[in-house]
């Protein structure tokens, strides 16, 4: 009895000691915690951003200070937004807004100078505590400002030496290195001594661009290009359209040349050393009378391959092309037609009237044999005749042959045999082989035919 009345003294204790230290330890832990972790500290003088990375990730230590610098960031985005409008331009509202975004990308970049103020991290996270004193990144931004000015105005003046040397796309070219190199201060209010006036640099130089770029033409020739099927080549080389900023043929231009019998296609030309552009089409390309080449300048191609920056591309995709038209006028070729094998004239009037209609809807003339490009002879050749009860039956073969005038060339032969006809009179019967032979020539070889003439 005596030891155990002096052991459970001894257990309650331990009992004590065991039941405190636990949460004694805790509240330890969380007095170690820096304040500024769950509170950011407030300093007129400073931007201060606070950044968390999970431990899981091998470059938790990037990550963290990459959050805090996005927190000053946008703490300066929000403060230039407040302080500065972007009133130099007078563009639509997407553009504001992708300026506002591209902005708060871009600062990150000017982000010089920030101070490490504190670290921490637990077994979980790793916390980064940084400043950027608002003197001297504003020192830092107006340095940044200057010296991209000053490097602007350089390009600009060369830009201005070149156009006075009619070195137009040189020109274009060093104006648009010239924005780019103040597109990230846009809203600041640089000014520029300029005719004796102090105006907006930005508005200048981007009004300068779109005058310059409004500057380029396509020269087309004066009259329609008439294309003449039976004497052209196979490829027909219209007259030279020539790219021209203010009259000076522009080399290796991006040209846009749509053609009208290839609907809602188009193919990009460069303009050679002499800014003649390269326009072939096939000969057989339409079979309409009238077609139409449209060319515009590829302003958007060209610039976006002179610059890469974001900015610049959208504000130079306000620029828009005009288009020139180039007209074709297409002279389809005379037919004449010719028949042999069938004498009575009568029995062919039908089939006559109707094979000169389908022609004429397409824009041939049919004419007479002396004066014609291309002559189509029909062949008839009576293979059969039966008489069966009071019926007349009859088989025709008919040879089709189109040959230039006046020459020896056959363009197209083809034999339709077994063309039947039925029928109370042998007259009739023919009259019925006959609609035969033109129901099989409309439906299968007419389009052929006629293209071997275009």
């Amino acid at each position: 009895m005596c030891y155990k009345s002096l052991f459970q003294p001894f257990l309650l204790t331990i009992f004590l000691l065991i039941s405190c230290g636990t949460p004694k330890k805790q509240l330890v832990s969380e007095q170690e915690k820096p304040i500024w972790i769950t509170k950011t500290p407030i300093d007129d003088s400073q931007y201060i951003g606070i950044g968390m990375a999970s431990k899981k990730n091998p470059n938790f230590r990037e990550i963290a200070l990459k959050m805090a610098l996005t927190e000053i960031s946008n703490s300066i985005s929000v403060t230039v937004s407040s302080t500065n409008q972007l009133q130099v331009f007078q563009y639509d509202n997407s553009f504001s807004d992708f300026y506002s975004m591209s902005s708060k990308i871009a600062s990150n970049a000017f982000l010089e100078g920030y101070t490490i103020v504190d670290t921490y991290q637990n077994d979980e996270f790793y916390y980064n505590y940084i400043t950027l004193s608002k003197q001297k990144h504003q020192e830092i931004t107006q340095k940044r400002i200057q010296n991209a000015f000053e490097a602007s105005k350089f390009k600009f003046n060369n830009a201005q030496n070149e156009k006075a040397k009619a070195n137009f796309q040189e020109a274009i070219a060093l104006k648009i290195q010239a924005l780019e190199l103040i597109s990230p201060f846009l809203n600041e209010d640089l000014r520029l001594l300029h005719n004796g006036n102090n105006v907006p640099y930005a508005s200048l130089l981007t009004q300068q661009i779109f005058d310059d770029l409004k500057a380029i033409t396509i020269q087309v020739p004066p009259k329609k290009i008439s294309i003449n099927h039976t004497s052209d080549a196979e490829i027909i080389v219209p007259p030279t359209c020539i790219v021209l900023c203010n009259k000076k043929p522009l080399t290796n231009f991006p040209i846009n040349v749509a053609f009208s019998w290839k609907s809602g296609t188009s193919e990009q030309l460069y303009s050679a050393i002499d800014g003649s552009i390269p326009l072939q089409f096939p000969r057989k390309c339409s079979e309409n009378t009238k077609e139409a080449i449209t060319l515009s300048p590829a302003i958007t191609k060209w610039i976006n391959s002179l610059s890469k920056n974001e900015i610049v591309q959208k504000i130079m995709a306000n620029v828009q092309p005009k288009n020139y038209v180039l007209e074709v006028q297409k002279i389809i070729p005379q037919l004449a037609i010719t028949y042999n094998g069938l004498a009575d004239d009568a029995i062919l009037k039908s089939f006559d009237t109707t094979l000169k209609q389908t022609f004429a809807n397409d824009n041939f003339t049919v004419i007479k044999p002396k004066k014609t490009d291309y002559i189509l002879n029909f062949q008839f050749n009576k293979t059969k005749s039966l008489q069966v009860n009071d019926k007349i039956s009859v088989i025709y073969a008919c040879q089709i042959k189109v040959m230039k005038a006046n020459t020896t060339t056959i363009v197209y032969e083809h034999t339709l045999e077994n063309n039947i006809g039925i029928g109370t009179s042998e007259v009739n019967a023919i009259e019925n082989a006959l609609e035969s032979v033109l129901a099989a020539f409309k439906m299968n070889h007419y389009h052929e035919i006629k293209f071997s003439m275009l």
